[in-house]
């Protein structure tokens, strides 16, 4: 049986409306679009459970398989992915203008932002 899309026009039409909404859209279309998404993977949860999975299906699929086995390329992978999620954050927790040193540098005795 054929795919119901092509797999250029999953490819391109993801990729054309993420072009377009950041070089003709303003930031509240670009939120809006953002809460498309999560509503979309909300709801997966609900057809997911539709197939009734047994528990020790959903408990097979939690647990990470690699085909190939796990060698240099799927861990460089693994590290670049970790790194790529976690470098921004430290980067802003670790910034002068964060609320955390904003507020010793007001005197605050309290963790709270001003």
């Amino acid at each position: 049986m054929p795919p119901f899309f092509p797999s250029i026009l999953t490819r391109a039409a993801p990729a054309a409306l993420l072009f377009a909404v950041v070089a003709f859209g303003s930031f509240p279309r670009w939120e809006q679009l953002v809460f498309v998404l999560i509503a979309v993977n909300v709801v997966i949860i609900p057809l997911a459970l539709t197939v009734h999975p047994t528990i020790r299906e959903t408990a097979a699929g939690l647990v990470p398989r690699f085909p190939g086995g796990l060698d240099s390329t799927l861990l460089l992978l693994i590290v670049a992915i970790v790194g790529t999620t976690v470098a921004p954050w430290q980067l802003f927790s670790s910034s002068p203008t964060s609320w955390t040193s904003a507020s010793h540098r007001a005197g605050s005795t309290t963790n709270a932002p001003i």
